[in-house]
């Protein structure tokens, strides 16, 4: 606020000089003494034998500034002044008022018994008019009189219908001046008021205390008449008695008059003014104005604002010369900001030294478009004064984009400057001003020009009685404006030291630093004495959110974290309290974007009252008080605010009566509720309200919120332009007007300095402040606090905290099995360890895509691989697989399998159904539906079956299933099957009841990992472990006795089998000729060819390649061979070391022969097809035949050759997923086959009655295998 310092300044002349200086609400006097004599120079400020004043009003030394009468615009001085003359005035029976011309808005007290001379330079407030020479006021009694050195008129109001009568005002005689009547002398209109008249009064003079009350000539006439002819009556009869008569109607009108006076106010009251109810008036004139201000700022009265004539777009020109234009305008905007201020100004000039007068109201405009500002119904109009011609553009575009609460008033020299858009002008250039308005003749309107000192004098006297009139029935002023809370004198500096030091001497109760009051001292409330609830209302942008950040960080700066716990519950997405939750003492911040996070909080809320109640019981104490505060069993105090309780209600319908039965517990278990909504009503029960002592509503939207919240109705009506502004009602107790702080640092800034110069052609007037440096917010003090309880000894706090979202296996509890999650247990307030016991039963894993199913059965192989169990894995993803891998110390990490790779599952399953040898095994499978639709392919589902019957038979006590599925009626269908399951974030509520889940905790669950765990009825919120680091590195070898599946490679070559089981070295199945790599390990498969060998396959299988990889094993067993030929059969050029014979050449060969295609050899050659069949049938000693035919033509035979080849069981069938092909395999065929894969040389060895899968080697020189899907 801005005060005007009146001090001796010889550097300035003679005489009192004039030094504006900003002061902080709240400054005291004492205070302001030091700083005034600094800046000034005088060290008169700082007497102990003077005491300040404003005017004639003297100051104490705790007087705070903002109070009245040290308001913003007043002028502070050493010792008593002159009493205001608009103060005198009022006071006075009568009272001269300038109504209009240069010096409007003048008030002039008139003296009882004495006179005054209203040009008087002496006087404190002389009139200017140079059209005035000489103008005095004398009274006597009742009767007063006016003079004047330039003739003037002596306006008198006409009766009725009657125009007004003038008389004229000789110069230099005295003129009676009745009440009612004007005086215009030169431009200059003076009113003769009484203490009470308002709006100009009663012409004639009626009803005004101290005024003359005249009988008028018609009153006259009718008592006198009556009297008149009752007398001549009795003269004429003789009859004296007659008379009698005549005086009844006299005296009748008399007791009439005697009446009058004594239902008016006495003079001795001056101070009375119009009721407090009164509707706000429009001002008549700048003295109307004055007058109400001055008795409004004395004592509460009625509001007077309006009542210029703006046009129908809110829009008005002042033309004419600058300085009478400037005082026009002047006139205009104190009329609109009213007797209260409640009006808003903005000022667009290139001359701001023309209106430093209002710098003080004047707020910042936006550039440009006033779209991006948007004013509610509630708010003031903005006035926005246009004194610099290049703005009319920008206003131009501002009144077409902006609010239709915005008025313009433009300031012009030139009446063609004036803009089309603006309809209403008023014209100054003459002395008689014009209002001109389009589609009427000009109407003359008074000059209500006003000074800079006297607009300077009214807005002071306005800030007084807005102060008055915000700060309750008594003396008073409006607290600050704006308060930030580390100016609060509680409130320590953002410091880990500062903080430490608060900690130490914490004061008793729950005492918080919340703001300023009316006239700037601190106010605090106690959660202790005052509650021990609160209850916070406001509306959209009143401050609540930024309250309850204050009321956080003003408790957490003054209790250290073991003496105080806060539990913030933020239904505003987290963005309301946010800030403050990084405080040590925060013991948990939940949102709305969690509902099982805030439902399981109540139930924490509810077990931590029954945990307090059993402690108060155990130590036979009745409060929280009886306990020892250094005793480590005391509980610290719990405070719970919850930021918007209507979207918590309206989430979690059972918040408000767990909260209702915490308030009526709250007080002796030391909890404490601070509950903010926007509107009370329908949300805050009546058992809830009955325990909510402390209320503090801060702006709301009718009176019947405000109402419901303080029992009055004056928080409707608080300034929408001053958020955080509240009122606060401590039980029965009167409201206090407070100003609630900003979380915010101190501004670190002197409370009394030079007031702040004028730029020199600012944009708007005053320019927006610079923001502020240093950390925004809360930040500072939540840094400092860590900090500062970074290094103390704190209790631990009574509360566990939700879920992390992140945990390891090494963060549950030891116990039995493998762990599995960290389960949450609120209304035990712990935290339990969820296990799988492998031996006791299966587990099933549900949940949607991304919600952690595979992160489960990971965590859970590997733990198994770490305590050495064998380990099986279907379907997981490579990067699991990898974990897995890297975590097998033991080497008991088994088959890993695809879920489409069914002949190795399918294999797998078999092998272990059947197990004799007791080991125990864990099968992870990912993606429960998509193995078992990939099974069921296989024998008409005889695959899904071997999967199914692991966790229905005998085979559950030897395997254990570890299963993963998403929530589909498919998954839900084995789940009674499973003993243990956990169900991770789903889709909706009702497929987590279709899955087993309870009702209080079903719903979105947070993120992924977090899950129920359901077991034999019960069930427990948990976060899924994730998986260790391995504890050793993976062993060199794989365990021989764990069963391992392998996949088969697409491609072998001859020239380099695969180490583990090719090479010479390698084991082979039995004595004969290498033909590729196959069976479950994935080893050297060799054939024997004593009776011979069938290759059947498809066109492109490989059968050619089949032959050349036995011609070149049989060479290199030193073994003879060659390759019979017939005329008109294509064939491929003959291995290296096999010769071509034509079937004559067969008889007697002692040699190994190779028939490619031998399907089109019997249809090509006959003989050749009877020299082959008896070469089977009776071999010679060295003597064999190998062949190679489609499958089809192999199942087609009934004789010859093929049939001769059949008998023996000895083949190699290539793309068993061709019928013909299966067909040759028989019923092991859907057992043997990869899905879809069809790699060239994939097939089936089938010798007797086994039948082992394998991969041809691809023979040295072939080029690279193609492959079929």
């Amino acid at each position: 606020m801005r005060l005007h310092a009146l001090h001796p300044d010889p550097a300035r002349g003679r005489g009192l000089a004039t030094t504006e200086v900003d002061v902080d609400a709240g400054t005291s006097v004492a205070e302001l003494r030091p700083h005034l004599a600094r800046i000034t120079g005088y060290r008169g400020w700082c007497s102990a034998r003077a005491r300040l004043a404003v005017d004639d009003v003297l100051l104490d030394e705790s007087h705070p500034a903002g109070q009245p009468p040290l308001v913003p615009g007043a002028t502070v001085r050493v010792g008593r002044g002159p009493e205001a003359c608009d103060r005198a005035a009022v006071r006075a029976r009568l009272h001269v008022a300038v109504v209009a011309g240069p010096d409007s808005g003048a008030l002039v007290a008139v003296p009882a018994d004495g006179a005054v001379d209203l040009r008087d330079t002496g006087a404190p407030d002389p009139l200017t008019d140079v059209s005035v020479d000489a103008l005095a006021v004398r009274a006597h009694g009742r009767r007063v009189q006016v003079r004047s050195a330039t003739p003037g008129v002596v306006v008198r109001p006409g009766r009725r219908a009657h125009p007004p009568r003038r008389r004229r005002l000789p110069a230099g005689r005295w003129r009676r001046w009745r009440p009612g009547s004007d005086v215009v002398v030169g431009r200059t209109t003076l009113a003769l008021r009484g203490t009470t008249e308002e709006g100009g009064g009663s012409r004639s003079g009626r009803g005004a205390p101290g005024v003359e009350h005249r009988l008028d000539a018609t009153a006259v006439a009718t008592w006198v008449g009556p009297l008149v002819g009752t007398v001549v009556l009795a003269a004429v009869v003789r009859q004296p008695l007659l008379l009698l008569v005549g005086l009844v109607t006299p005296l009748a009108a008399l007791a009439v008059r005697v009446a009058a006076r004594r239902r008016t106010p006495p003079i001795s009251a001056p101070d009375a003014g119009p009721p407090a109810t009164e509707r706000v008036r429009p001002a008549t004139d700048p003295a109307d104005l004055t007058a109400a201000t001055t008795r409004a700022a004395l004592a509460s009265g009625p509001e007077v604002a309006g009542g210029t004539p703006w046009g129908p777009d809110g829009s008005l020109a002042v033309v004419g010369p600058r300085a009478q234009a400037l005082a026009v305008a002047r006139g205009i905007l104190l009329t609109e900001l009213g007797s209260h201020l409640r009006g808003r100004l903005a000022v667009r000039t290139a001359d701001p030294g023309a209106w430093a007068w209002c710098v003080d109201v004047a707020e910042p405009a936006p550039d440009g478009h006033a779209g991006t500002t948007r004013w509610s119904e509630d708010d003031a109009p903005l006035v926005v004064v246009a004194d610099d011609p290049a703005a009319l553009g920008e206003l131009a575009r501002r009144r077409r984009d902006g609010p239709g609460r915005e008025l313009v008033l433009l300031v012009l020299t030139d009446a063609d400057a004036v803009p089309g858009w603006c309809h209403h002008m008023l014209d100054v250039t003459a002395d008689a001003p014009v209002l001109r308005r389009a589609g009427h003749d000009p109407t003359p309107v008074p000059l209500h020009a006003v000074t800079v000192h006297r607009s300077r004098r009214q807005l002071e006297r306005a800030h007084a009685a807005r102060a008055l009139a915000e700060g309750g029935s008594g003396p008073g002023a409006a607290p600050p404006a704006t308060v930030h809370l580390g100016d609060l004198p509680a409130m320590p500096a953002p410091s880990p030291t500062a903080l430490r030091h608060s900690w130490s001497q914490p004061p008793p109760g729950l005492s918080v630093a919340l703001g300023r009051g009316p006239g700037g001292p601190p106010v605090q409330v106690d959660l202790v004495a005052d509650g021990p609830h609160a209850l916070v209302a406001g509306t959209t942008g009143s401050g609540k959110s930024e309250l309850l950040a204050t009321l956080v960080l003003a408790v957490a700066a003054a209790y250290p974290p073991e003496r105080l716990a806060v539990l913030l519950v933020d239904f505003k997405g987290g963005t309301g309290l946010g800030p403050v939750a990084g405080l040590p003492h925060v013991v948990d911040h939940v949102t709305d974007l969690d509902a099982a996070r805030t439902r399981r909080v109540l139930v924490a809320l509810r077990a931590e009252t029954r945990r307090r109640e059993r402690l108060l019981a155990a130590h036979g104490a009745t409060d929280l008080t009886d306990l020892d505060p250094d005793d480590d069993a005391t509980p610290p105090r719990l405070l719970v605010v919850v930021d918007e309780l209507r979207a918590l209600a309206d989430d979690v319908p059972d918040a408000v009566p767990t909260l209702a039965r915490l308030a009526a517990q709250g007080r002796a278990l030391g909890l404490h509720l601070v509950l903010a909504t926007q509107r009370p009503a329908g949300v805050v029960s009546a058992d809830l309200r009955a325990n909510v002592a402390l209320r503090i509503a801060l702006r709301v939207t009718d009176e019947a919120d405000s109402r419901d919240v303080l029992d009055v109705p004056d928080a409707a009506r608080l300034d929408p332009a001053t958020p955080g502004r509240a009122l606060v009602r401590r039980g029965s107790a009167a409201p206090q007007v407070v100003q609630v702080a900003r979380p915010l640092p101190g501004r670190g800034a002197s409370p009394v300095r030079t007031a702040r110069p004028l730029p020199g052609r600012p944009r708007w007037t005053p320019a927006p402040p610079p923001p502020a440096s240093g950390p925004p917010g809360p930040g500072p003090w939540v840094d400092a606090a860590r900090h500062a309880a970074a290094g103390r000894t704190v209790r631990p706090v009574p509360w566990v905290p939700a879920l992390p979202g992140a945990v390891r296996p090494c963060d549950l509890p030891a116990g039995p099995g493998l762990a599995l999650a960290l389960g949450d247990l609120p209304d035990e307030q712990r935290r339990t360890a969820v296990r799988w016991e492998p031996e006791h039963g299966h587990l099933l894993v549900l949940g949607g895509p991304g919600s952690g199913r595979t992160t489960a059965l990971t965590t859970l192989g590997v733990q198994a691989l770490a305590e050495g169990t064998e380990v099986h894995a279907v379907g997981l993803p490579p990067a699991a697989v990898g974990r897995l891998r890297a975590a097998d110390a033991h080497g008991t990490l088994g088959t890993v399998a695809d879920a489409a790779e069914v002949r190795r599952v399918a294999r797998l399953l078999e092998l272990l159904a059947a197990r004799t040898d007791g080991a125990r095994a864990v099968l992870l499978v990912d993606g429960l539906p998509a193995v078992l639709d990939a099974l069921g392919g296989i024998a008409r589902g005889a695959g899904a079956d071997r999967l199914v019957a692991l966790w229905g038979g005998t085979v559950a006590a030897r395997v254990a299933v570890a299963a993963s599925a998403d929530a589909s009626t498919a998954s839900l269908h084995h789940a009674a099957a499973f003993r243990d399951r956990l169900v991770l974030p789903v889709a909706d509520a009702a497929t987590d009841a279709l899955a087993g889940v309870p009702v209080a905790l079903a719903g979105p669950r947070g993120p992924a990992g977090r899950a129920v765990a359901l077991r034999d009825g019960t069930a427990v919120l948990c976060q899924v472990a994730g998986p260790p680091e391995p504890s050793a590195p993976p062993a060199s070898a794989a365990r021989a006795d764990v069963l391992r599946v392998e996949a088969l490679p697409s491609v072998v070559d001859l020239a380099a089998p695969r180490g583990a089981g090719g090479g010479a070295g390698a084991p082979r199945v039995q004595a004969g000729v290498p033909l590729g790599v196959g069976g479950d390990e994935a080893r050297e498969v060799v054939v024997g060819l004593d009776r011979g060998l069938l290759v059947a396959g498809p066109p492109g299988s490989g059968r050619s390649n089949a032959l050349a990889v036995l011609a070149s094993g049989l060479r290199a067993a030193g073994r003879p061979v060659v390759r019979l030929t017939v005329d008109g059969l294509a064939s491929l050029p003959s291995p290296p070391g096999v010769i071509d014979v034509p079937p004559e050449a067969l008889a007697g060969l002692d040699a190994v022969v190779l028939v490619d295609d031998l399907d089109e050899v019997e249809r090509l050659s006959p003989d050749a097809s009877d020299a082959l069949h008896d070469l089977i049938r009776r071999p010679s000693a060295g003597a064999c035949v190998v062949a190679a035919t489609t499958s089809g033509a192999a199942v087609a035979s009934f004789r010859g050759p093929h049939v001769a080849l059949l008998r023996h069981r000895r083949l190699l069938v290539l793309d068993v997923h061709e019928p013909a092909s299966a067909e040759l395999v028989g019923g092991a065929a859907p057992w043997l086959v990869d899905g879809t894969t069809r790699p060239t040389g994939r097939g089936v060895l089938v010798t007797g009655r086994s039948a082992v899968p394998l991969q041809v080697y691809r023979p040295a020189g072939a080029s690279s295998a193609g492959g079929r899907v």
